[in-house]
């Protein structure tokens, strides 16, 4: 009995430093069905982690690393983003994310952005899409 309460015991959530990070996303859920609920956190040494909360193929952290050529597309994204790219709040049909880079936040709901946030946003997503089905970045 004693070895196998020591096995459950050991079994613990892998926690990863996210302090540091230069970019963070966090999608939120909507009220009328199952959106996916995620953080992310990119760093400059093309490090990512990746939180699953509720709805995603992936539950808890993980850790991988991109090529800093995709650092790079990424901070191209954030230093032409303007805020026409936002594009208004409405409802709750659909989930709001938020994104923190440079110690501001950007709060939008991903239909209604455009331009070099809708660019920065797929490329985000496909980054969380490629750790759901284990494909190295």
């Amino acid at each position: 009995m004693s070895l196998l309460s020591s096995y459950f015991s050991n079994k613990t959530e892998p926690y990863f430093n996210t302090e540091g990070a230069f970019l963070s996303l966090s999608k939120g859920k909507n009220l009328l069905d199952n959106s996916p609920v995620f953080d992310l956190w990119v760093f400059e040494n093309g490090e990512i982690i990746y939180n699953g909360l509720e709805n995603v193929d992936k539950i808890g952290m993980y850790k991988t690393n991109i090529l800093l050529d995709v650092i790079d597309d990424i901070k191209e994204f954030i230093l032409s983003i303007n805020p026409n790219d936002i594009g208004q709040v409405k409802g709750i049909d659909n989930p709001l994310t938020i994104l923190k880079l440079n110690n501001k936040k950007i709060v939008y709901q991903p239909v209604r952005i455009k331009g070099n946030l809708l660019n920065l946003n797929n490329l985000l997503e496909s980054m969380v899409e490629n750790i759901q089905k284990d494909i190295n970045l």
